[in-house]
């Protein structure tokens, strides 16, 4: 996968989270592909408080939890 490709992703994957909480949060596009576009992703109105990155990230951590480090699930399928 390409940088972007894995940006692109994570950007999905914090949208995904962002509707689940029913917009009450901000959390821009930063990849660029929806909301504002490349040329305002960084700009002064981009607004991103954080809390689906929190949540992502909390969320992986309880995940690997589950596993130990011969048992990493295989690489997952598009």
């Amino acid at each position: 996968m390409t940088a972007n490709e894995v940006i692109e992703r994570l950007c999905k994957l914090q949208a995904e989270c962002q509707e689940k909480f029913d917009y009450q949060r901000s959390a821009d596009c930063f990849c660029g592909q929806s909301g504002f576009g490349a040329d305002h992703v960084h700009g002064d109105d981009y607004r991103n408080d954080g809390h689906c990155l929190e949540f992502i990230e909390n969320a992986t951590r309880e995940a690997l939890k589950q596993y130990s480090a011969t048992s990493l699930p295989s690489s997952p399928e598009k």
